[in-house]
């Protein structure tokens, strides 16, 4: 497949590249429509890094999930080693004990809820980006549930 060139700038831009990499990766990666609405009311700057990051995680991502022969034995690493861009699987003890914090980070998909937890680190200009996403076991997918600013966590609510 060949990638076009992104020159998107604000949230309407980010839900269509979110629509037609969706259409793009199909069978491989799908988007929720929480991760649409997000999209939608993001106001910052969005390029070609986002692009790039929806590609690695359609590939180098799925394959270290869902490609037996590529399977990872550490996924943070291996993606970060592969693509340079950071991975988290999980999040600090605080948010995790915290209910609505645990709660922001479930979705429904095709009828199915997903911790999307996991979340690919962007380095935007002045945004802490994150594509949330859950692993599909059942269908060897990657759910993509939230795309845009960090998510709220323990740590973020402390800071304000």
């Amino acid at each position: 497949m060949e990638m076009s060139v992104c020159r998107l700038r604000k949230g309407e831009e980010l839900v269509r590249l979110l629509e037609e990499q969706g259409q793009l990766l199909l069978g491989r990666v799908a988007v929720a429509s929480h991760a649409l609405r997000l999209a939608k009311s993001y106001s910052g700057p969005v390029g070609q890094t986002v692009e790039l990051a929806l590609r690695a995680m359609s590939t180098v991502l799925w394959e270290f999930y869902f490609d037996s022969k590529k399977r990872s034995r550490n996924v943070e690493l291996d993606f970060y080693l592969a693509t340079g861009f950071k991975l988290s699987l999980r999040e600090h003890r605080l948010t995790n004990r915290n209910r609505k914090l645990k709660r922001i980070r479930s979705v429904e998909w095709n009828g199915c809820w997903y911790d999307i937890t996991p979340h690919v680190k962007l380095p935007q200009k002045g945004v802490d980006f994150r594509v949330h996403y859950a692993p599909d076991w059942g269908r060897s997918l990657i759910v993509i549930g939230s795309c845009g600013p960090h998510l709220e966590t323990s740590g973020t609510r402390l800071s304000r």
